[in-house]
């Protein structure tokens, strides 16, 4: 199964840009691994964006919705409700009836 990895970038409690793209990298990263070991393909927004692409949020969070569009499932990452961005992403999910395999809070 291709999965979407849903996660906050922008929407972090603190930090600079450069420190939330950093940690939310490494947030990515571990939950690709884990989906990885369970045999699914998995799109993570770095894979999509890269960490030092300079685009702005409206044309990340462009690319990120197709790239959900092509995904049989999302998985929400930890705070993934503070952002703005992942709300679109999970409202995306829903209005397509893409599957929710993992959802945390």
């Amino acid at each position: 199964m291709i999965v979407y990895v849903c996660i906050p970038i922008n929407g972090r409690k603190s930090g600079t840009l450069e420190e939330k793209k950093k940690e939310a990298k490494r947030q990515a990263d571990s939950i690709k691994n884990q989906l990885e070991c369970q045999g699914h393909e998995v799109v993570t927004p770095f894979d999509v964006v890269s960490i030092n692409e300079e685009v702005t949020d409206a044309e990340a969070l462009g690319r990120c919705i197709t790239a959900l569009r092509g995904c049989e499932a999302i998985y929400k990452g930890a705070g993934w409700r503070r952002s703005k961005g992942c709300q679109v992403e999970s409202i995306t999910a829903q209005v397509y009836n893409i599957m929710v395999v993992g959802d945390e809070l």
